[in-house]
């Protein structure tokens, strides 16, 4: 799964700071419905769906507790991205049972 946003968040919070649901996404628009890895031979290579992260099960909203999802189209901000990090330490099946330092 892949979340492409189809316009700047950014520039549509500035244009609807007042109310900011006008710059969320609908999950349908931008999340397919199966999962398009699940049909690739890549046995060294592991998808994470953070679909659950980014999304609830309608809209994909441009701000998640307080904090700007995207400075544009398909990059994640550096605040989202540090936000997630907790996260990604659960999801990821880190080498023989170890943690991340």
């Amino acid at each position: 799964m892949f979340l492409c946003i189809p316009f700047n968040q950014v520039e549509c919070l500035e244009a609807n700071f007042d109310d900011p649901a006008q710059c969320a996404v609908p999950r349908n628009a931008v999340y397919a419905d199966e999962d398009p890895t699940a049909a690739l031979d890549l046995p060294n290579v592991t998808f994470l769906d953070l679909s659950h992260l980014m999304c609830d099960s309608e809209r994909c909203p441009a701000i998640i507790g307080n904090v700007v999802v995207y400075f544009d189209g398909d990059h994640m901000t550096a605040t989202w991205s540090r936000a997630l990090a907790p996260y990604l330490d659960e999801l990821i099946d880190w080498p023989h049972g170890s943690k991340r330092p």
